[in-house]
């Protein structure tokens, strides 16, 4: 993922919004700066100078469609979801994507818009969001996702390396079989919840949050992947389940709990809803 700077990005987003709002304001018939001091925090001649050139940009960091952006950024590019009030993590997600993409379209203009790679990290976080509420996923965008070109994909699925199955005459990979392949990529950074040390398991909706929430709940309580070796577990499958790929039997639960040292059903009931969703519906069906 270098391949992406925030600190250029954050440049093109200005240049950009320099260039885009005084063509707001002449197209509208607005009074010249109306717009433009206020996004800037400075006057149009004074952006000219070196000094107002720099107290502008300091100025628009400050502003929350910046910090929107950052948030799309530190989620698609270093897989950081920040909290978003009362909101799951699903919809936290859902909020980060589409408010940026929102945003990137106010920057647009005939002639002039951000760069391609500003689309390249929105496309990455739509891609991301996609995999952690446990859909399936295109080649190109798991390629995306793990910074290689589709080539490799295409390669992995032809050595069986990548389950796939076919949708209106699309091919995708597998949930699941994404995101076990996608740890064993070093360009891929998994998902966390930032706000993960405020959650409790009944909380948890997704697979790879999840993963993520035991994996800062082992950090937490000290535990090494090597502790595993020596417990019902190895370290390789640890690390497919802080993936969010659990492929363990369901009579294992107990023991998974002791190992992370969380309560016993509340893990049971966290593996249920999330990954034996349909069975757990058909056994309640079954008791009503």
């Amino acid at each position: 993922m270098a391949k992406y700077n925030k600190e250029s990005l954050f440049n093109n987003f200005f240049d950009t919004a320099a260039e885009v709002f005084p063509l707001i304001e002449a197209e509208f018939g607005l009074e010249s700066g109306s717009i433009c001091d206020q996004l800037f925090g400075i006057n149009k001649d004074a952006l000219q100078t070196p000094k107002g050139d720099e107290v502008a940009r300091g100025h628009v960091k400050s502003l929350p469609a910046w910090s929107a952006l950052e948030e799309l950024y530190d989620y698609a590019v270093d897989g950081l979801l920040h909290p978003a009030g009362e909101y799951s993590a699903s919809d936290s997600a859902t909020t980060v994507v589409i408010r940026a993409a929102d945003i990137l379209k106010l920057l647009q203009s005939e002639n002039v818009g951000p760069s391609d790679d500003w689309f390249e990290v929105l496309e990455l976080g739509d891609a991301r969001f996609g995999l952690d509420d446990g859909n399936n996923i295109e080649l190109n965008r798991l390629a995306l996702l793990a910074g290689v070109d589709h080539r490799t994909v295409r390669n992995a699925v032809s050595a069986r390396e990548l389950e796939t199955e076919k949708f209106q005459g699309r091919t995708y990979i597998l949930n699941k079989s994404a995101l076990k392949w996608l740890r064993t990529r070093k360009g891929y950074t998994p998902t966390r919840y930032l706000s993960d040390a405020e959650k409790d398991l009944s909380s948890v909706s997704s697979a790879t949050e999840f993963g993520a929430f035991l994996a800062d709940q082992r950090k937490k309580v000290e535990l090494d992947e090597t502790d595993a070796s020596s417990s019902f577990v190895n370290a390789e499958t640890l690390a497919e389940i802080e993936a969010g790929v659990f492929t363990l039997p369901i009579d294992s639960v107990y023991a998974l709990a002791d190992f992370y040292m969380v309560e016993r059903n509340d893990l049971l009931d966290a593996v249920m809803r999330i990954f034996f969703a349909e069975q757990l519906k058909s056994i309640v069906e079954r008791h009503h």
